[in-house]
């Protein structure tokens, strides 16, 4: 009873509240979300899963954009064939696209395109010759330049400077 005495005071006691107080607070803080987490439940409840009518556009598009991978596939298929017929090696070339194809899943299917776009790139092709095209002249005719200065002289061509830092 004498410890009662000597420590239940009222600095004691409203010490022991505040505390107290306190620590109902800290508690509340932290356990807010349940009520709040409750009344959004109720409010707004969760949609759903998707409609059987959704499932089959979604599945129809999936389809589409496969069929699109595939078809590209294809023309670089078709490509390699060409480049093989005229004697380039293009085995590697081969082996990358058929790996893309089997990229062809929705998480992937951007990393398949991108690698069947860098395979038609690296596609060895034959060296086209170009024809000089000129003035359209008999042989012995003269050719008057298409750009004269004011004095009717030809235009020389402006050789240009490369510049260097300093």
């Amino acid at each position: 009873m004498d410890w009662m005495l000597k420590y239940v005071t009222a600095r004691n006691t409203i010490a022991a509240l505040a505390f107290a107080a306190l620590f109902n607070i800290y508690i509340a803080m932290g356990l807010r979300h349940y009520p709040l987490r409750w009344y959004r439940h109720w409010r707004y409840p969760p949609q759903s899963g998707p409609s059987p009518e959704g499932r089959a556009i979604l599945d129809a598009n999936e389809q589409q954009k496969a069929a699109k991978v595939e078809a590209r596939y294809r023309r670089l298929r078709a490509r390699l064939d060409q480049a093989r017929a005229e004697g380039f090696s293009v085995e590697g070339l081969q082996k990358k696209a058929e790996a893309a194809l089997q990229l062809n899943v929705p998480n992937y299917r951007r990393h398949a395109v991108q690698i069947l776009v860098d395979v038609e790139m690296a596609i060895p092709r034959r060296r086209t010759r170009y024809i000089p095209l000129g003035p359209m002249t008999a042989p012995g005719e003269e050719v008057e330049p298409l750009v004269t200065t004011p004095s009717g002289r030809p235009a020389q061509p402006v050789r240009r400077v490369k510049r260097t830092r300093r």
